[in-house]
């Protein structure tokens, strides 16, 4: 996969196997900690118990019933659930398919989630 590190194109088997090595740590889920102002949108962090994706200068906590309000996006290293294979993707213009619960942070600006705490 170009701008992979990759000389060739990788088939579905060897891609899932990256993936794999990339999301588990043992049995665990595996974390990668990394600066929250690079990730690209779609990106997926742990902030405590809580998913967030990223979306624009958002993130948007997610559970079972989708998206909910946007926050403001962290600064600093944060922890990241997202694979760095689906990272490389993602920052390659892989645009995400986003749920509706997720459309109102995309009309979301700077100024009005300067008032969103990080928790």
């Amino acid at each position: 996969m170009k701008g992979l590190g990759r000389a060739a194109s990788l088939r579905f088997p060897e891609i899932d196997a990256v993936l794999h090595r990339e999301r588990l740590d043992g049995r665990d889920k595996r974390l990668h900690r990394l600066a929250a102002d690079a990730l690209p949108d779609g990106a997926m962090l742990a902030i405590g118990a809580t998913a967030f994706a990223i979306r624009g200068a958002a993130m948007l906590p997610w559970g079972p019933a989708g998206y909910g309000d946007p926050r403001r996006r962290p600064a600093g290293i944060v922890e990241v659930l997202t694979p760095p294979f689906t990272l490389a993707a993602l920052g390659a213009g892989y645009a995400p398919l986003w749920h509706p619960t997720a459309q109102p942070a995309a009309e979301a600006t700077e100024a009005a989630l300067s008032g969103f705490p990080l928790e």
